[in-house]
């Protein structure tokens, strides 16, 4: 079945994608028709992060942040960011102009539920990574405060991990499994049309 949809694979552009390093961005609208080989399983790269899955889905999922050539973090669903002068509390402010595809508004929610429970339960480097986080607050929808057990500067490069839509997950057991998984509702430049 996923090689019957990859084949007919029709992203339409959702929003204008984000300028990238001296290149303009391009116009809303048109179609994106690709060959990936081999086969991903998904496109949702909260499930898989496999080369040919991020390929597809990272243009259909977004993170907080993204990186330049040079490493230096750039801002995606997170418009701006602080960390603490003792590096154990870092602070993003999110876009307050993004929904899902399905229309629903993105908020921290989203993000709290990815990086406490989705990612954490199929990945293994986002397990490993959020074991350094004490804890997650939202003062408010659009701000997301992850505090530290100790310093660890490599913190803000576990940021360019796909968050996912926390209402589509409701009542959810098993990740692996869910219903979901298989929407493929992101916030990113391309939705999945069919």
């Amino acid at each position: 079945m996923i090689s019957r949809l990859l084949r007919t694979i029709m992203l339409s552009l959702a929003v204008t994608l984000p300028t990238l390093t001296g290149l303009a961005a391009q116009e809303a609208g048109g179609t994106l028709n690709l060959i990936v080989q081999p086969e991903p399983p998904t496109v949702n790269v909260g499930v898989n992060r496999l080369g040919p899955t991020t390929y597809v889905g990272n243009k259909i999922y977004e993170s907080l942040l993204t990186y330049s050539a040079d490493l230096k973090p750039l801002p995606r669903l997170a418009q701006s960011w602080s960390i603490s002068d003792d590096g154990l509390v870092y602070t993003f402010n999110l876009r307050r102009d993004v929904k899902w595809h399905d229309g629903q508004p993105f908020t921290a929610k989203d993000v709290v539920f990815s990086f406490q429970k989705f990612l954490p339960a199929l990945q293994a480097r986002s397990r490993l990574n959020l074991a350094e986080v004490k804890d997650i607050a939202t003062p408010d929808d659009h701000t997301v405060v992850f505090t530290l057990k100790a310093p660890y500067p490599a913190f803000i490069y576990v940021h360019n991990t796909a968050v996912l839509p926390a209402h589509l997950y409701e009542g959810v057991s098993d990740f692996r499994t869910a219903e979901a998984n298989s929407k493929f509702i992101g916030t990113g430049p391309f939705k999945f049309a069919e």
